[in-house]
């Protein structure tokens, strides 16, 4: 199960949204980085501020020195926004200098203030900096981040580091700096080998790191995953699934095998393989588990994965699955249509949209505006027309682009 979960989250469907800035993104965006304690904590209702006095403990960028203190404002919009901190309380700080608006002039003493360099960061948010590990980790980020051989050795440190935090946002990182993932050759993840066998890490944590290390195009996550690949373990999906994602796959009939396992996560991931290599036999596979599987994540994987093949055969499998009355199954089907981008294609969603089911029309009609088609947006101003159900004229106007919120 724990395979499944990790495949499923990072595998299919859309990356998890991040609740906070991510730590080593925030450093490059600030003027000050910091770690302090607040002191005191002053009000100004007329212009919606509190403001922090921060006794600075220590500095890992812009001016100022430890035993120095910071001002930082905090915008209180709402009755209902929680102060970023309480008096005593420890915190690392990314600050960026506070607007000279004339208001703030004239409502607070003279002085420097500062502000959260994010400004949707909460107090939900910034609590977590409490945590003395994550000022040592910027810390030793900021000493390194313009020399890419070494920040690439801190990435891997990171990466089998205790801390889940600092190892999620090193992996943002690595995305994010495309002179890293070329040095993360199978030398220097050496130290993942013992990481990726240890069960102290949750097994869908580490699927994590494979299957984004992959993404990020690591050529050292090869070796990495074919260690892990061949046998049951927690991580065997992910591993899989990091090895075709590299265009290292199993062979054919290892991954034709692997769909008929008894694991969702197997079956999930060679579903991927099967469809990139597009052959005749795989097509069947592919084919034979949409009219059979029992799974809607591994149906729904299918159709994400078959979009970008080039074959007469995927347009008439979407047409099945577009009628499913499964939502979730329509609308991966629109959106292989719209990867499709063909005559073929268009003909499909404009049935979809006029004599479809509800989960049919919806998908339908946000298709074939996200084709950017010339036949596909005369489908719909056509459609629009002379449709005799309102509804389906509505969901026309509303793919359009107008009143989209109604949607």
């Amino acid at each position: 199960m724990v395979a499944v979960a990790a495949v499923v989250a990072l595998v299919a469907a859309v990356p998890p949204v991040a609740s906070a800035a991510a730590l080593f993104a925030s450093a490059d965006a600030s003027t000050v980085v910091m770690r302090g304690t607040v002191e005191r904590i002053t009000a100004y209702p007329s212009v919606k501020l509190q403001v922090f006095r921060l006794r600075v403990t220590r500095v890992f960028k812009g001016d100022g020195a430890a035993g120095g203190s910071l001002d930082l404002a905090q915008e209180m919009l709402f009755p209902s926004t929680k102060p970023f901190f309480t008096e005593g309380a420890e915190t690392l700080v990314f600050a960026i200098p506070l607007p000279d608006y004339s208001s703030f002039r004239e409502a607070l003493p003279a002085g420097q203030y500062w502000r959260w360099s994010e400004r949707l960061e909460t107090a939900t948010d910034v609590a977590p900096l409490a945590d003395p590990a994550l000022a040592d980790a910027v810390g030793r980020y900021l000493a390194v981040r313009d020399d890419p051989e070494a920040l690439a050795d801190f990435a891997v440190g990171a990466i089998v580091g205790p801390h889940a935090r600092v190892r999620r946002d090193v992996l943002t990182l690595i995305g994010s700096r495309r002179e890293i993932p070329p040095l993360l050759d199978a030398g220097r993840l050496q130290p993942l080998v013992a990481w990726l066998r240890d069960a102290s890490p949750p097994p869908a944590e580490r699927g994590s790191v494979l299957v984004q290390l992959a993404r990020h195009g690591a050529p050292g996550v090869v070796d990495l995953a074919r260690g892990l690949a061949d046998a049951p373990n927690p991580v065997q999906a992910p591993a899989i699934d990091a090895l075709i994602t590299m265009n290292a796959p199993p062979p054919p009939e290892r991954l034709l095998a692997l769909s008929r396992d008894r694991s969702e996560g197997l079956r999930l991931v060679a579903t991927r393989g099967l469809a990139k290599l597009g052959t005749p036999a795989a097509l069947d596979r592919l084919a034979e588990m949409l009219a059979q599987e029992v799974s809607l994540k591994v149906r729904v994987a299918i159709l994400e994965s078959i979009g970008r093949v080039e074959n007469p055969r995927i347009v008439d499998l979407l047409r099945v699955e577009l009628a499913r009355p499964e939502k979730d199954v329509a609308m991966a089907a629109a959106e292989a249509l719209v990867q499709q981008g063909n005559p073929g294609a268009v003909d499909v969603l404009a049935k979809g949209l006029e004599e479809g089911g509800q989960s049919a029309r919806v998908a339908s009609a946000f298709a074939l505006r996200r084709m950017n088609r010339r036949d596909a947006d005369e489908v719909l101003d056509r459609i629009e027309k002379t449709h005799p159900d309102p509804e389906v004229r509505r969901l026309c106007q509303l793919a359009r682009g107008e009143n989209m919120h109604r949607h």
